[in-house]
């Protein structure tokens, strides 16, 4: 009688471990789930992404025109530093220490510019360099709405350590006269506002 007694006892004791086990791997079970449900979203986002690529068209000779565009050193960066150079400006470029890393800096002075593509930040204005694409037009709003918001970001950081922020438009960089009226600031900080030269030259 007492066997029996025991039996029955281990059998109920089995029994409710087996339970035990069961409940506590609901938790992991659903951990489990969510952790697979989390993963396939985000691999379908990035096959999105992928498909979003993919689906770009585009002809060699773009890509090829693309590849060719510099990142820095650039045409109205170099015209933009000849410019500060013959007014006697000294400057940095590229100063990795500050916010952004504008092209063209100087601390000590309190200043910073940046020199950007008409078409690439999205020039306003009706710019005739800053044309959107009829091709992939969607892409390139997006892509220059994200260059935009960036370069915003990167002005505000250096504007809150006090630096005085310029921007130089491609399209200002090709015209002398309209890049010393977008200069006139930074250079009235240096004693040579547009006064002082037209003064200067009148003398001689």
């Amino acid at each position: 009688m007492t066997q029996l007694v025991d039996r029955c006892t281990r059998r109920k004791t089995r029994r409710y471990h087996q339970d035990s086990e069961r409940v506590a791997e609901v938790p992991v079970r659903s951990a489990f789930l969510l952790n697979l449900t989390v993963s396939l979203m985000v691999s379908g986002r990035r096959r999105n992404g992928l498909a979003m690529r993919r689906r770009l068209t585009t002809t060699p000779e773009t890509s090829e025109r693309m590849k060719r565009i510099r990142q820095s050193n650039t045409e109205p960066e170099l015209r933009v530093r000849q410019f500060l150079a013959n007014h006697g400006v000294h400057y940095r470029t590229c100063v990795k220490t500050l916010p952004g890393r504008p092209d063209i800096a100087n601390l000590s002075k309190g200043w910073a510019i940046f020199v950007h593509g008409c078409f690439w930040h999205g020039h306003e204005g009706g710019c005739r360099l800053a044309t959107r694409p009829k091709r992939n037009a969607d892409f390139w709003s997006e892509k220059i709405r994200q260059n935009q918001a960036r370069d915003e970001r990167k002005a505000q950081a250096l504007r809150d350590m006090g630096l005085l922020v310029v921007t130089v438009w491609q399209c200002e960089a090709e015209d002398e006269q309209r890049l010393e009226t977008r200069l006139d600031d930074l250079l009235t900080r240096h004693g040579t506002s547009t006064e002082q030269r037209h003064q200067r030259s009148s003398r001689s």
